[in-house]
């Protein structure tokens, strides 16, 4: 269960993407935020990879200072959603 200000499942396949993702944000390796974000997601035809990329790592870097048990995780998913 992940509580984002609501109450939602999270399927077990994509547990374990997510703790991955959580973990790679903590560790501010944006580019591996990124390619979790990827598995998670869909891509469009007009997807632009690269500024996505861009603007991951970007947003890691918010929180790089961050310690893990301090991440607020609807914030940080909210905030790497936001980019995509």
């Amino acid at each position: 269960m992940l509580d984002l200000g609501m109450i939602g499942r999270v399927p077990d396949s994509m547990r374990d993407t997510l703790l991955r993702l959580l973990i790679s944000v903590g560790e501010g390796r944006g580019e591996e935020v990124a390619d979790r974000a990827l598995e998670m997601g869909e891509r469009r035809e007009e997807f632009d990879e690269a500024e996505f990329r861009r603007r991951v790592s970007a947003v890691v870097s918010q929180f790089a200072e961050t310690r893990l048990g301090d991440l607020q995780i609807g914030l940080v998913l909210m905030a790497v959603s936001r980019v995509a």
